[in-house]
């Protein structure tokens, strides 16, 4: 009995230590994603993409997003390392009542860079632009 007990503590802590880690990672690892060592535009792919914004101050998920075609992303995940949770935005574009992306069921407010965030596409978008300023206009 004790060596379930030790196997399943050392299990569950090694767990919580891989989610720790990735989870604080995410940002670093993600955050110059969009262009390649050339300086091209790195596509965004149907399905999980990871980034984040690069400016220096927080950006709304709304504005951050707002450049690309409405119906093209389906959600934004970012990890909040305070809380050991997993925080969403979804896409009221395509249906989704607004209510789901309040702060009080887990909704992104804001996105603090270097946050990094896993967006989830509906379709190929080949040359992304993200708002990363409140100021910035889209292309």
């Amino acid at each position: 009995m004790k060596s379930a007990t030790h196997k399943m503590f050392a299990l569950t802590a090694g767990m919580l230590l891989l989610a720790a880690v990735l989870g604080s990672s995410l940002g670093i690892a993600a955050g110059q994603g969009r262009r390649d060592a050339t300086g091209a535009a790195v596509p965004l792919v149907v399905g999980q993409n990871y980034t984040g914004p690069l400016g220096n101050q927080p950006v709304t998920p709304e504005s951050w997003l707002s450049c690309l075609p409405a119906q093209s992303w389906s959600a934004l995940y970012s990890w909040d390392a305070a809380n050991q949770q997993w925080k969403h935005y979804f896409n009221t574009a395509r249906g989704i009542p607004a209510y789901v992306n309040k702060a009080e069921v887990g909704g992104i407010l804001t996105l603090t860079p270097p946050a990094g965030v896993a967006l989830i596409m509906e379709v190929k978008v080949d040359n992304p632009f993200f708002k990363d300023f409140s100021y910035e206009s889209c292309p």
